[in-house]
């Protein structure tokens, strides 16, 4: 060991101390060139990895997206499917609704329909023949009082009795008149509801006939005890 002494300041300085620090910072100097160095080599591997994975990924991304489009487009092509069988059964329906009836079914149509406004315009008819028969009877009812006990024309009880009958008779061949023309007007085959209104009908003709007949024999009695 020497010392240097500097003659200017009187201090002094150890060689072997100036080494020692020279090579300790050659030293760090070196330390920090390697980690540098180590530094950019990781950072070199790091992006040759991610460079790897991505030139794995990205095939296997792009059959995950192809798989992905394959599934959409199965999917649209089922529901296209599905909606078009639902249209045909709604068309066949429809065209089974729509299919025309055969001709016997439509004459049964309008042959109901026939009847049922025939019969419509017998009970109209009807109708207005019991309202002709109530104003007829009123008005038989009512003329031989006034007949009776007119001013004018006074007669007495026995006559007013027989014009009355005589009347009754003349509106029951009347009545029966109109149920003859009747009934010759609406054929049997084209009524079927005919063959069960004529057994009434011919019921009520001899129940006139009937009545006519008492009638006219109380006549004959009243024009005895008058001669």
């Amino acid at each position: 060991m020497w010392l240097q002494v500097d003659t200017r300041t009187g201090a002094a300085a150890a060689a072997p101390l100036q080494q020692q620090q020279q090579q300790q910072q050659q030293q760090q100097q070196q330390q920090q060139q390697q980690q540098e160095e180590q530094q950019q080599q990781q950072q070199q591997q790091q992006q040759q990895q991610q460079q790897h994975l991505q030139e794995r990924q990205q095939p296997l991304l792009q059959q995950q997206q192809q798989q992905q489009q394959k599934r959409q487009q199965q999917q649209q092509q089922q529901q296209q499917q599905q909606q078009q069988q639902q249209q045909k059964r709604i068309r066949r329906v429809s065209m089974l609704l729509v299919v025309p009836l055969p001709s016997s079914v439509c004459l049964a149509r309008q042959q109901q329909q026939q009847q049922q406004r025939q019969q419509q315009q017998r009970q109209q008819q009807q109708q207005q023949q019991q309202q002709q028969q109530q104003q007829q009877q009123q008005q038989q009812q009512q003329q031989p009082r006034l007949a009776c006990t007119s001013p004018l024309a006074p007669q007495p009880p026995s006559t007013c009795c027989c014009a009355a009958v005589l009347q009754k008779h003349n509106q029951q061949q009347q009545q029966q008149q109109q149920q003859q023309q009747s009934r010759a007007a609406a054929p049997a085959a084209a009524f079927p509801a005919a063959a069960t209104a004529e057994p009434a009908a011919a019921a009520s003709a001899a129940t006139a006939s009937a009545a006519t007949a008492s009638a006219a024999a109380a006549a004959a009695a009243v024009r005895t005890n008058l001669v």
